[in-house]
């Protein structure tokens, strides 16, 4: 008999972590599996693999070499402050700064691609948004583009993306 509740302990205790592991991957907003890997999504199965060309994107006076500079830095700005959980905890002065830096660097910037000028009109609009107040929302948002643009415009060979910009590669 004690065998038995053992087991049964033993068993349920097992379900019951899967299913938080499940739960906590699913509702973790920052963590990206939950939008391609569990859930099992076409933006999962494409890998994009070779950067965009350089000419696409042109900053016109900034602390970046090119776009793929700036939206590599930034992306890594954004899983330091923002990542894995820390949006609600995040220093407010920190991320306008960053808001205020984006801005700057997207005064006069040129762009070769539709998708790619929409995405960064999307930016441009989040970054206001967080200049203008404390949007934990703008925040995650500029957060979410950076990251997608740094898998599908710097070419990374990793799959899981949120699925929030309209430029998916050449």
């Amino acid at each position: 008999m004690k065998k038995n509740i053992i087991l049964f302990l033993a068993f349920s205790s097992g379900a019951l972590l899967i299913a938080f592991i499940v739960y906590a991957a699913l509702s973790d907003s920052e963590n990206p599996i939950q939008s391609s890997a569990l859930l099992g999504t076409a933006e999962n199965k494409k890998v994009v693999n070779a950067p965009a060309r350089k000419d696409i994107v042109k900053l016109a006076t900034s602390d970046y070499e090119d776009g793929h500079e700036f939206i590599s830095e930034t992306h890594e700005f954004y899983n330091q402050t923002l990542g894995w959980g820390r949006l609600e905890s995040a220093n407010y002065h920190t991320q306008k700064t960053k808001a205020e830096e984006i801005l700057a660097a997207l005064d006069g910037i040129q762009i070769d691609n539709n998708d790619l000028n929409e995405d960064f009109g999307k930016i441009e609009k989040y970054a206001t948004e967080v200049i203008n107040s404390d949007d934990r929302q703008a925040m995650r948002m500029l957060h979410r583009l950076f990251h997608d643009l740094d898998i599908y415009f710097n070419g990374y060979h990793y799959n899981q993306t949120f699925g929030v910009t309209s430029y998916k590669g050449e």
